[in-house]
């Protein structure tokens, strides 16, 4: 049964920080669209979310429910849809991380299956209160991953989950030969690395991860305790960051922009 309009409406108010979001009827249940991509599917008002081999880890709480099905041929077909915990229907932050996931799951779905021609008379996806304009300059979406170059691929896979909690992504361990990228992510599939194995490269740039207060101030204690030389720590008024880099000399940064919460846990001097 596709969705309501109240239940769409609780939708585009829940994940209006996701996007413009577009509705669709099919299978007799209702399409969830953002950025051109299908992040989920609402049947009987139940929202069921995009689900691939790279966020299946950070959604296994909800791998115990049936996946979404619909009916064709006279046959029940499993969709890779898992339906979203009730729980999380009054917990709105934790349900946008949830449905980024599923949206970052879309997008890999997508490319991996190549530009699809378009249909004609195919009905245009009803997008939820905004109005769309095909003016509209393209705008990126997030960063997709970040090459790190590493001496031993091995001992930098150790150190990077012991240190940050990353581990292989399931799925991709084919591209991690012939000179190819181990691709590490974190639970909650949104942070992805892809270590290379070579030669040292130019340093040039550095990656900054955010993170919320409590979690700066968890991350503070860990990276003193996990490394030879604790963090700087610096304090830009606007934000709070700590810099440190791995073996290999690539740098990182966690920033916080929870500057208050987090000066006033440090003391006055914010270090």
């Amino acid at each position: 049964m596709a969705a309501s309009a109240s239940f769409t409406e609780f939708l585009r108010e829940c994940l209006a920080r996701l996007g413009p979001l577009g509705v669709r009827r099919m299978f007799g249940k209702t399409g969830v669209f953002c950025e051109g991509v299908m992040l989920g599917m609402v049947s009987d008002n139940s929202l069921y979310l995009r689900v691939d081999a790279g966020n299946r880890e950070a959604m296994k709480e909800a791998a115990s429910q049936p996946l979404l099905r619909y009916v064709k041929g006279g046959q029940s077909i499993d969709l890779s849809f898992y339906r979203l915990p009730d729980r999380l229907l009054d917990e709105p932050d934790e349900l946008l991380v949830w449905a980024r996931s599923a949206l970052a799951a879309a997008h890999r779905v997508a490319a991996h299956r190549g530009p699809r021609p378009s249909r004609r008379g195919a009905k245009p996806h009803l997008t939820l209160g905004v109005t769309m304009t095909t003016s509209t300059p393209p705008q990126l979406r997030n960063i997709d991953h970040v090459h790190v170059y590493v001496a031993d691929r091995s001992a930098a896979e150790t150190w990077y989950e012991r240190v940050l909690g990353l581990k292989p992504m399931k799925g991709f361990e084919s591209w991690a030969v012939n000179g190819g990228p181990l691709t590490l992510v974190n639970a909650r599939g949104t942070v992805h690395i892809a270590l290379f194995e070579r030669g040292l490269q130019a340093t040039r740039s550095a990656v900054a991860f955010g993170v919320g207060a409590d979690d700066f101030l968890k991350l503070k204690t860990q990276l003193r305790q996990a490394l030879d030389r604790p963090p700087t720590t610096e304090d830009h008024e606007l934000s709070m960051s700590l810099y440190f880099s791995d073996p290999d000399g690539n740098p990182y940064e966690i920033t916080t922009y929870e500057h208050a919460a987090v000066r006033h846990a440090l003391g006055a001097s914010g270090i």
